[in-house]
């Protein structure tokens, strides 16, 4: 093979006579030849048409994440082109930087995610720039609208769907009817648990319409949906109910008698948690598989995200467990006594009357804000919250999040709790 370099000469600004072009020839050796090859005999394949669906979510919801898979059918090296943060629009979005070099005949896979907003559904093509030719790339999503939100009191609950722009007529329960305490959603229902001297619990399909029935076991403190049945506690005792309608009292005596305040599910497990480190556990609300204590700290609040426990309590007491409630590990986190907690796509929110503080996994905490508001629930980076009968609304995705004032109930009765589900009409 021979190549010819042209070496140009090009007239200075002084001078208009114009110089020769010289040709010289170079005789490559037989490794040269190879590579000039490889540059100018691309891989004659045809890279394949990428596309993933990543399903739907309600509006302002938690981000939706798909995988996206692109394969390199040369027998060389493939490199993705250009700024990985540049490859696609909003709201679509990578969560992590994906690899940028497909070994030959290899496969390579990356995480795609979606922020879901207004009400839409998007079909989002691009083409991804490659040192071999252009992967077509097609991303699916659908955004449906907000899904309910009910808010209520000890004496009263009401729905929103449109996240607290408007909420329907104020459901309220006579001034002598017991307090609920806890509210929780599954079967296609929410259910409120309650009552003084014995139980008390209300039932409605769509946050709108409530009916309300003693049932002769304890006072009912918190609830919680999984596994097809809901859980709720007495102060010492699982309750079982497969519509929320029969509770069935769980057998045995508790191993404890100090009160319990809270439950949660997650992983096949309910776990509640009570005074003194309190801890118990059942996969069935049958019975506690494990009662005892884990801690000195009292324990007023428990949630679950990602795989993770985490109760909290007085003091700023803080324990966590990454293996279904077996083991914890205890952390201090401020100075007051702790009693709201939630999970968000985000992490881990806690709240002590006085400050907010934001966790990934649990295990190492940032204060967020000082703030008097209790936090109830969150959707996406909507976390609503509450100060008596104010309703607030703080937004996670901002640089420095402040809580705005959304909605004032004429009730003047303090909001306990806020739970979302999807009411279908």
């Amino acid at each position: 093979m021979t190549i010819s370099f042209l070496i140009l000469q090009f007239p200075s600004c002084k001078s208009t006579d114009s110089q020769p072009t010289q040709e010289i020839t170079v005789e490559p050796s037989d490794e040269d030849s190879a590579l000039v090859e490889d540059i100018y005999q691309p891989c004659s394949e045809i890279l394949p048409a990428v596309q993933a669906d990543l399903g739907s979510a309600p509006a302002w919801g938690d981000p939706l994440f798909g995988s996206l898979s692109l394969y390199n059918p040369c027998d060389e090296d493939l490199i993705l082109l250009g700024t990985p943060t540049e490859w696609m629009e909003a709201p679509f979005f990578l969560p992590q930087l994906p690899p940028i070099a497909l070994a030959p005949l290899s496969e390579t896979e990356f995480t795609v995610g979606f922020l879901p907003q207004d009400p839409i559904e998007l079909e989002y093509s691009f083409q991804l720039n490659s040192t071999h030719q252009a992967f077509n790339i097609t991303l699916l999503a659908q955004t449906t609208n907000p899904i309910d939100m009910v808010v209520q009191s000890a004496h009263y609950a009401t729905n929103t769907a449109n996240y607290a722009e408007s909420f329907s007529s104020v459901h309220s329960s006579p001034g002598n009817n017991p307090p609920r305490r806890d509210l929780c959603y599954g079967n296609e229902r929410f259910i409120a648990v309650g009552g003084n001297d014995s139980g008390h619990y209300w039932s409605s399909t769509d946050g709108i319409n409530w009916t309300d029935e003693s049932v002769s076991i304890e006072a009912l403190v918190a609830c919680v949906y999984g596994e097809n049945f809901f859980v709720a506690i007495s102060e010492g005792l699982p309750y079982h109910s497969i519509a929320g309608h029969q509770w069935n009292e769980g057998s045995g005596t508790p191993w404890m008698h100090a009160p319990l305040h809270d439950i949660s599910y997650g992983e096949g497990r309910f776990i509640a948690v009570g005074n003194g480190g309190r801890i118990a556990f059942t996969e069935n609300g049958n019975g506690w598989m494990r009662d005892e204590s884990f801690s000195s700290f009292n324990l007023f609040q428990v949630t679950y995200g990602h795989g993770v426990f985490i109760a909290a309590g007085s003091f700023g007491g803080v324990l966590r467990s990454t293996d279904r409630g077996q083991t914890w590990t205890e952390h201090v986190v401020g100075e007051y006594d702790i009693r709201q907690a939630i999970h968000t796509h985000r992490g881990f929110l806690l709240s002590n009357g006085s400050e907010l503080y934001h966790s990934e996994d649990g295990s190492i905490w940032e204060l967020l804000l000082n703030s008097d508001i209790k936090i109830l629930n969150a959707i996406g980076d909507r976390v609503f919250g509450a100060r008596g009968a104010v309703l607030y609304e703080l937004n996670l995705s901002e640089d420095t999040p402040i809580w705005e004032e959304i909605h004032s109930f004429s009730q003047n009765q303090p909001i306990n709790r806020a739970h979302f589900a999807r009411v279908e009409p």
